[in-house]
């Protein structure tokens, strides 16, 4: 392997803030880089002419960018543009920052810059900002100043170009604007493009769409020639890093927390580097180009349980009603729904935040959809039971008597705000009072695993003083991607599979409530599971790190390899190291499916996942949430085609339309539309809601509730309809309950072209005039779910709306590869479902 140093003349680094006469003024970086770093770079070096390079980094920076982009431009005489993010503030900002590396760089007296330049890209210019912290001569200033004018007005010259644009990710192919140290040039210079790195890709790839829509934007723009460099941070990211490495010939640098800190040679010599008490200064300097940082070798997290709580005869009721599930006959059921809703709350009830008594699930009734207490699901198996088959009606009996119990020793337990209540401390109490201890609430999240129980314990919080406790549902958690290393995360109970990922993030400390007994059993398999070493997972990473070594044809042993042996041996003997899977295989799914074996395989959670699936299957075959029955027939003419569609729209959904060409993108339903008029069925799909929309873009399913966010609109929208109530007599009565916006406002619920109302207590008005006991119980809850995506929406609907003005206004003009990313996002969404009125 040819050293990147060998390759690359020498390159030092300035201390911008140091005395020009201290030892460490300027280092060389030629190994005295990381042990990692050098891995990276030299693995760049070597594969650039072949292979795009896919990097994961448990980091949101990718430090070395101004290293990587400057070999790259200086060896090929290409530019290279860096999709880079912008913070608040410049000491915290990568794209900034980075900026401000690059200028330090130098080489035989100069700076780098001097001869290929770097400035600021956004969607209008570039921008030439400077950063001399060293020089103090004015017309030294003034002469680099006029070499980078000189620099980027040169069509033979390359570039660096930052990007960063909250409008949009756009690849340009010519510069128009420049401003050079705040003079404006006007140019038109063609841009050589060579190499695109993109820091942190999980802020452009994170749901099968957007990884779908982001390579197909990327390969209808790109020519072949152009080298990749793809960032991750985020692990859960695994599974597309598999994806995008077929879909782009890259190589893959899995460095892994597991990787990392069991690796004992990796972390041994990484350790050493970074302790270097006695080059301090220089380590501190060169930290601002290593990929990696101490932080990454050093295993700070503790996952732990609190002592345990005292179960009473959980365990016993708990044991009894799963046995006797056993001789149920499910296929001859006649009310599945109550029977697996009941079992669902039969495995959950241990689990929750807060006391059993006050906890619903929403559930479909008739036509329409509940929240229904514990007692009342079971009520609801115990009604007609009579009616089950024979063989069953005993079993489910005793059953419903098992489930009872459980509730009843969970619910009967002391409560915060009374002081003669029961005496047996539940989850709910014990949470408050850790809550009231927390001494850093700024950092500490407790998790909560339902909509509902955040809204409960919030409000509990609130009322005794403790409202800087931060509490998220853990589906929410799961979606966001956010830096964990300094935080501390308390959880109710054990996790549902699907978000057993948390625990492999790197968070600062995770704590568990448990009850004594099987509720405790379980968490201390999932606790031993994250805590324990995965062969399996530092075997998926090796397999990539395998392929590069066989790229490069170099030999498979050094720090890399021969301690990962070492475990190979004990775990597969004298098996063969497996090479990096074939096209066709999904080492991701194979890995994921070894590490959650114990929790898959305990049989807890196998009834969970089976009950769960029961329950989906019973709500799929059911009509969609709260949708009306009613539908109207319109003849489309489809602006893509030509051709002429008959559709049936339902009425009670919105969809985006225009009153003509020319005019502005409304959102309204079907009573609206007359002929002349244009409408939007996105993904051609006239089922599909910009909720859905949404949903299926960021890959909300496990985060959001759709159901509570779309309820209170068709429950409204039905009352409305039903009762033939005016628009003015409409308004007066939300005015006579205090109501205190304006008629437009409430005009705006009443068509549904709203996600919800900005202020909850309107929600709690709609919900007394169309006397909605669901509303009016949960309309805090309601407005909880809706906020989680209220900016989202409201991004999402502006983007959509822009895009299909450019759609229906180009039309055959408009170039697909001239829009940026988040407009491709929308493009696709769009670009088939564009239809006029006929009739």
């Amino acid at each position: 392997m040819i050293k990147w140093h060998e390759k690359i003349h020498e390159i030092l680094a300035y201390d911008p803030y140091c005395d020009e006469m201290d030892y460490y003024d300027n280092n060389k970086l030629s190994n005295k880089l990381s042990p990692i770093t050098n891995i990276f770079l030299n693995t760049f070096i070597n594969t650039l002419e072949d292979k795009n390079l896919i990097i994961f980094i448990p980091d949101f920076m990718l430090r070395p960018i101004p290293l990587l982009s400057y070999f790259y431009s200086y060896l090929n005489k290409k530019s290279a543009l860096i999709f880079s993010q912008k913070g608040q503030r410049v000491n915290e900002s990568p794209i900034d920052l980075h900026m401000r590396n690059y200028y330090m760089l130098n080489w035989q007296g100069e700076y780098l810059f001097y001869d290929i330049p770097i400035g600021l890209m956004t969607n209008k210019d570039v921008k030439a900002e400077f950063f001399f912290p060293r020089i103090h001569n004015r017309h030294l200033k003034q002469r680099y100043i006029s070499r980078q004018e000189d620099n980027f007005v040169d069509n033979n010259k390359s570039k660096i170009l930052l990007y960063h644009d909250n409008k949009g990710n756009k690849i340009f192919k010519s510069i128009k604007n420049l401003i050079i140290d705040k003079k404006k040039i006007q140019s038109d210079l063609k841009l050589d493009l060579g190499l695109i790195i993109f820091e942190n890709l999980d802020r452009f790839i994170y749901s099968d769409y957007t990884y779908r829509i982001f390579l197909k934007w990327l390969k209808e723009l790109l020519p072949k020639s152009t080298r990749f460099i793809f960032h991750f941070s985020n692990p859960r990211q695994m599974k597309y890093i598999n994806q995008l490495k077929d879909a782009t010939n890259s190589l893959v640098l899995p460095f892994t927390t597991n990787l990392l800190q069991n690796n004992e040679e990796i972390k041994i010599k990484s350790l050493k580097y970074f302790n270097l008490e006695e080059c301090r200064p220089i380590i501190n300097l060169l930290n601002r180009y290593n990929v990696d940082l101490p932080r990454f070798y050093q295993d700070n997290k503790e996952i732990e349980i609190f002592d345990p709580l005292e179960s009473g005869n959980i365990d016993d009721h708990f044991e009894g009603a799963q046995n006797i599930t056993r001789v149920i006959d499910d296929k001859k059921l006649i009310n599945k729904r109550a029977y697996y809703t009941a079992w669902k709350m039969l495995n959950i009830m241990s689990d929750l935040s807060i006391n059993p008594s006050r906890y619903k699930s929403i559930s479909k009734n008739n036509d329409s959809w509940r929240y229904y207490s514990i007692p009342e699901i079971i009520e609801n198996l115990e009604f007609n039971l009579e009616k089950e088959h024979e063989n069953n009606q005993l079993p489910l009996k005793r059953f419903i008597s098992e489930v009872n119990s459980v509730y009843e020793e969970l619910s009967q337990c002391k409560r915060f705000s009374e002081k003669k209540s029961f005496s047996r401390i539940a989850k709910d109490y014990e949470l408050i009072n850790i809550a009231k201890n927390i001494d850093d609430p700024e950092n500490t999240i407790i998790a909560t695993y339902s909509a509902l129980e955040k809204r409960i314990l919030r409000e509990d919080l609130d009322k005794i003083g403790l409202k800087a406790v931060n509490v998220e549902d853990i589906n929410w958690i799961s979606y966001k991607h956010f830096d964990r290393s300094d935080k501390k995360l308390i959880l109710p109970g054990a996790l549902k599979t699907k978000n057993m990922l948390e625990l492999f993030l790197p968070y600062k400390e995770i704590k568990f409530l448990a009850y004594e007994g099987l509720n405790e059993k379980r968490i201390k398999n999932q606790v031993d599971l994250a805590s324990t070493y995965s062969y399996e997972e530092e075997k998926f990473s090796m397999n990539y790190v395998s392929e590069i070594y066989s790229f490069i044809d170099i030999e498979k042993d050094g720090a890399f390899f021969e301690d990962f042996y070492k475990r190979k041996k004990i775990y597969e003997k004298d098996e063969e190291i497996e090479q990096p899977p074939i096209q066709d295989s999904n080492p991701f799914e194979e890995f994921k499916n070894k590490i959650f074996k114990k929790a898959y395989s305990s049989e807890y959670q196998s009834e969970i996942e089976f009950v769960e699936k029961q329950i989906d299957e019973i709500e799929s075959t059911d009509a969609e949430t709260g949708s009306f029955d009613e539908y109207a027939e319109f003849l489309l003419l489809s602006l893509k085609n030509e051709r002429k569609y008959r559709k049936k729209l339902n009425m009670g959904k919105t969809y985006f339309y225009l009153k003509s060409l020319g005019g502005n993108v409304f959102e309204g339903t079907p009573k609206m539309f007359k002929p002349g008029n244009f409408i939007v069925i996105l993904d051609d799909d006239d089922q599909k809601s910009l909720l859905q929309l949404i949903i299926d873009i960021f890959d909300l399913e496990e985060s959001v509730n759709n159901k509570l966010i779309e309820y209170w609109k068709y429950a409204f929208m039905k009352f409305i309809k039903h009762q033939k109530i005016s628009e003015n007599e409409l308004y007066n009565r939300y005015l006579d309950l205090g109501g205190q916006r304006t008629k437009a406002a409430v005009r705006n619920w009443a068509k549904g072209s709203v996600l919800g109302p900005d202020d909850p207590n309107d929600l709690l008005i709609i919900g007394k005039i169309i006397d909605n006991q669901a509303i009016i119980d949960n309309y805090n809850m309601m407005n909880s779910e809706i906020d989680k995506i209220r900016n989202i929406h409201r991004i999402t609907g502006r983007r959509l709306k822009t895009i299909i003005k450019k759609i229906i206004f180009e039309r055959d003009d408009l170039e697909p590869s001239k829009l940026n990313y988040e407009e491709y996002l929308f493009y696709e969404k769009v670009k088939n479902g564009i239809y006029k009125i006929l009739e």
